[in-house]
């Protein structure tokens, strides 16, 4: 009786320690999320300037980012949602708990409404399917850890299932990177779950992951480490899968798919989100987010370390900005392209390929802005402006 009143009493001190050296951990996952806003700007930028021309090196970088940037995102605001509820959960506080669940809920209604006036001008927006990966996640927020992978499983095989029974492409314009209904009750149903760039099913996986994650002890460098490796391991076997099957696949099926098809069914691109672009999406994610880790192990008091955390920190700022006063500076004063008629917008950039060097200019430009913003603005504000306005919207009393 005593041993086991030792082990319990052990158990509640090394929890409590863990909960005391959040904050340190929080940083390192604020890094990673700065290093997610670096890849999405990539990303964005490189689709929405048509940056398809000049140096075929940087296109690869530029397309290497692809889904992965994103699914890191997406990865840590699960993680994000299990740190911000863990207390309330140690002490088994079910008022606080459920305050917790009603916090996200709002927040996740906010997002939607953002979301959905960004979705207006950018088909690229994520925010309003973050709202839904923020409430299935609210609803899911106190479960065991093998819950998350039971689930996890059954967002993907409901994805690849409906891949197989529905038409992936139903209201795409993939030549000017559209879609045509997307503002109709059934077309916007049909992106949110199935066929938009970041559906709920199977993208739902990513966040179920990260509060797995968040589950397992992180600070912990053993199990980091075996995250770490196994991350590795898989992120390089799907590479090389990849590689084989674009190669071979029409010999080895009998088949005569295009270039455009191969790469939907065996590349690493996010659309559609199959088995292989989702693995790779998730391990790249587990490796940014394992070694942002030890970046801030390594980077600890440094200035370096205090700008990335910060641009972590004000996300939803920095990528709200990023579209609508990085691009928004591009279309009007580069291109000089104004109009709300947004299918002649698409139409318009898609006539000229930008050179890809100018993309990656305006990425490092403005992440570069992004850190000098965000530094300055959190000597003197706790939160970035969107964030609190979010707070403010959800009440900010139960949520970090």
């Amino acid at each position: 009786m005593t041993s086991v009143l030792c082990i319990l009493i052990l158990q509640k001190k090394f929890f409590i320690k863990a909960i005391m050296n959040t904050q340190e951990r929080i940083l390192g996952y604020d890094i990673a999320r700065a290093f997610a806003i670096f890849g999405m700007m990539v990303v964005n930028y490189h689709l929405a300037m048509n940056a398809n021309a000049g140096s075929a090196v940087l296109n690869q970088i530029a397309l290497f980012f692809y889904g992965k940037a994103s699914a890191t995102f997406v990865m840590l605001a699960g993680i994000g949602l299990v740190l911000m509820s863990r207390k309330a959960k140690m002490n088994n506080q079910p008022e606080e708990m459920r305050k917790h669940k009603i916090v996200l809920l709002k927040r996740a209604a906010f997002l939607f409404v953002v979301g959905l006036i960004n979705y207006y001008f950018w088909i690229g927006d994520i925010l309003h399917f973050y709202a839904f990966y923020i409430s299935i996640g609210a609803i899911l927020l106190y479960s065991e850890r093998k819950t998350f992978i039971k689930w996890l499983i059954i967002a993907l095989a409901a994805s690849w299932i409906m891949f197989i029974i529905f038409d992936f492409t139903k209201g795409w314009d993939f030549a000017n990177y559209n879609i045509t209904d997307k503002w109709t009750f059934s077309g916007l149903i049909r992106t949110i779950f199935f066929n938009g760039i970041h559906p709920v099913f199977p993208w739902i996986a990513y966040l179920l992951f990260g509060m797995f994650m968040a589950n397992s002890q992180l600070h912990n460098r053993k199990i980091r480490n075996k995250f770490l490796i196994i991350a590795l391991i898989v992120f390089v076997l799907t590479q090389i899968i990849s590689q084989i099957l674009l190669k071979n696949a029409n010999t080895w099926f009998g088949t005569s798919f295009g270039t455009d098809e191969l790469w939907a069914l065996f590349g690493t691109d996010n659309i559609p989100p199959l088995p292989i672009a989702m693995l790779t999406g998730g391990s790249f994610a587990i490796i940014v987010i394992c070694c942002s880790l030890y970046l801030n192990e390594f980077w600890k008091d440094n200035l370096l370390s205090k700008i990335f955390s910060r641009i972590g920190q004000m996300s939803l700022t920095i990528y709200l900005a990023h579209i609508i006063l990085g691009f928004g500076f591009y279309l009007i004063f580069i291109r000089k392209i104004f109009t709300f008629d947004i299918p002649q917008l698409h139409k318009s950039l898609f006539l000229y390929k930008e050179n890809v060097i100018y993309s990656f200019l305006m990425v490092f430009i403005f992440f570069t802005l992004s850190g000098f913003f965000a530094y300055f603005w959190k000597e003197k504000f706790k939160q970035g402006p969107l964030e609190l306005l979010m707070r403010k919207f959800s009440g900010n009393d139960h949520a970090n």
